[in-house]
């Protein structure tokens, strides 16, 4: 996690050195910046504004923690929200540590959580997490919190809306999952067991569903409310001619997915041969997506088990008969559609074996 951190106060200052301090120690992995904006404390005060430091790190950061007053974090804060989907967590913290109040992105931001985890750590202290959500607060099921921590892709905001309020006023959720399912199944929800493509989409009902498939259920939109959640789990290899843009990488990855109905949102990474590493068409298209590049040596490919598609020609380049299938495989996806060429760029495609966590 990337974290950014500002006091505005002595007190304030004192207490947020405790917080990282005690972070780091549970946490040595994350990246802890922080600042103090205080007159009484002008040989360490920061020369810009609050407002600016909380401009430049709301694109990078993960969360954002105040130690001031909730007034000087909302104000700071209004000119860079855009959505819940982007915003990073927001966090509260007087300068006594009393209270640790999740402001924003509670639940896909990860804020709720980040609140208790740091109340815990504080536990000594005395300092209480504040949580509004109402979902929280009624001790109900949070379809958005549930997908924060399976890494899921909510793909329609507006009926994850409609289900949580559905859910506070006590109706039954139909869940409908294509993987395995881990713990207790929530009591606001009815499970059963995935029948494929748009199976029972269709009736009046509100639904989440869980695939990574791209459904067109137009009649059940208009009928009911299907949540669906993607699960990031497909690989993509690829192998391409030196030079190829990125336009003409993504037409390639775009038409091999939608040819097997999977969603572009699906994607957790892209993999192929290390003579590729350097690759700006396949870098950029990566760097959009905001999706790793993994890439192995001709000898880490070649050892790969499976029937794939050879090539003398790719071999007598690379140094081993196929890159886009077995890059797949290297990356630990099995393999779920082969070798696929269009315009000079070849594509195959794997799927992560994952379950779904309660």
């Amino acid at each position: 996690m990337r974290a950014g951190m500002i006091a505005c106060s002595e007190a304030a200052y004192d207490l947020m050195i405790l917080v990282r301090e005690r972070w780091q120690q549970k946490h040595p992995e994350d990246e802890l910046e922080y600042k103090v904006k205080c007159r009484a404390l002008s040989s360490i005060s920061m020369a810009e504004t609050v407002t600016e430091l909380t401009g430049s790190w709301f694109p990078d950061k993960d969360a954002i923690l105040f130690f001031c007053a909730s007034g000087i974090a909302v104000r700071s804060i209004a000119p860079f929200l855009r959505h819940k989907a982007k915003d990073p967590a927001i966090l509260v913290i007087d300068e006594t540590g009393r209270f640790c109040i999740s402001l924003l992105s509670g639940h896909l931001g990860g804020a709720n959580t980040l609140a208790e985890e740091i109340s815990g750590l504080m536990a000594d202290k005395g300092m209480i997490p504040v949580i509004t959500t109402a979902t929280d607060r009624e001790g109900c099921f949070a379809v958005d919190e549930f997908a924060r921590r399976n890494g899921l892709v909510l793909t329609d905001f507006q009926c994850a809306k409609e289900i949580s309020a559905a859910i506070l006023q006590g109706e039954k959720i139909f869940f409908d999952c294509s993987y395995p399912v881990e713990g207790e199944v929530p009591e606001e929800l009815i499970l059963e067991k995935s029948r494929g493509k748009e199976n029972g989409l269709e009736r009046e009902e509100k639904r989440i569903l869980i695939s990574d498939r791209v459904y067109t259920a137009a009649g059940a939109a208009k009928k009911g409310c299907c949540l669906q959640l993607l699960p990031k789990n497909i690989v993509v290899g690829i192998g391409c001619r030196k030079g190829t843009d990125k336009e003409m990488i993504r037409q390639a990855v775009t038409a091999h997915l939608h040819s097997l109905c999977l969603s572009e949102e699906a994607i957790a990474g892209v993999a192929s041969i290390d003579l590729k590493q350097e690759e700006e068409g396949i870098l950029a298209f990566c760097r959009e997506k905001q999706i790793p590049f993994m890439t192995y040596s001709a000898k880490q490919l070649q050892i790969q088990m499976g029937s794939f598609t050879a090539s003398d020609f790719v071999e007598k380049v690379t140094g081993v008969d196929n890159v886009c299938e077995r890059s797949v495989v290297a990356s630990g996806a099995a393999l779920l559609s082969g070798k696929r060429a269009e315009n000079g760029v070849t594509t195959a495609v794997g799927e992560y074996q994952r379950s779904i966590v309660f």
